[in-house]
């Protein structure tokens, strides 16, 4: 009888697979404290340009309407 191994708490592959995971850690006031180089490498800037900056503000949206 051969055993089967436990469930992996690994997420499906996805767009995302194989990719680095970007870590920012913010304080209270939802500001970038530290940020580590894939956060850098996905924003484009080095990660200490990074700090201080408002969670919200990393994120650009467009409203379009007709």
């Amino acid at each position: 009888m051969s055993e089967s191994a436990p469930p992996s708490s690994t997420p499906p592959p996805g767009p995302w697979t194989g990719t680095a995971n970007a870590t920012l850690v913010l304080d209270r006031q939802g500001g970038v404290q530290l940020a580590d180089r894939a956060a850098g490498s996905l924003w484009e800037t080095d990660p200490i340009a990074l700090r201080g900056r408002p969670l919200p503000d990393l994120f650009v949206f467009e409203v379009v309407s007709d």
